[in-house]
């Protein structure tokens, strides 16, 4: 599998897919954190990789920081472990309206990247969460301006 790589979006501190990826012989070329402490941690797993910072400004930077893997090595794996709380069972499930929502911007940098695979991390109620809170269950990828893949 040499020459496969990997950009990884939610990072946290690298410990599922970068490591996996890693592991499985991909090249991990990005990552993306924000909180201080993660990224602390990827910094000392992850020598050398660039961490891209906040998950919503990749579809801004996509053509410009990463065109190199767009259009001569395309990205062959795009990884997410996005924030569970806006769409767990076990929260409020305020879909859309929770600040930690960033699954538009994982979407929209799979439409910007696309790469040959994407997979993003589950959550139990992940696909039956509302948009917003009132609304059906389930209209957060069903009915949502957000949904990119479309």
């Amino acid at each position: 599998m040499s020459g496969l790589t990997q950009l990884d979006l939610c990072s946290g501190v690298g410990a599922d897919f970068c490591y996996a990826g890693l592991k499985h012989g991909f090249k991990l070329i990005g990552t993306a954190e924000i909180d201080d402490y993660c990224s602390g941690i990827l910094k000392l797993r992850y020598p050398g990789v660039h961490n891209y910072g906040n998950v919503r400004d990749i579809p801004r930077l996509a053509k410009r920081r990463l065109g190199y893997y767009m259009h001569s090595n395309r990205i062959d794996l795009l990884t997410a472990s996005p924030p569970c709380p806006p769409f767990s069972t076990e929260g409020q499930r305020l879909g859309g309206a929770d600040e930690r929502d960033c699954f538009p911007a994982v979407l929209e940098t799979i439409g910007e990247l696309q790469p040959r695979f994407a997979a993003i991390e589950n959550v139990p109620g992940l696909i039956t969460c509302p948009d917003y809170p009132g609304q059906p269950t389930g209209s957060y990828f069903i009915s949502c301006p957000h949904n990119r893949l479309r």
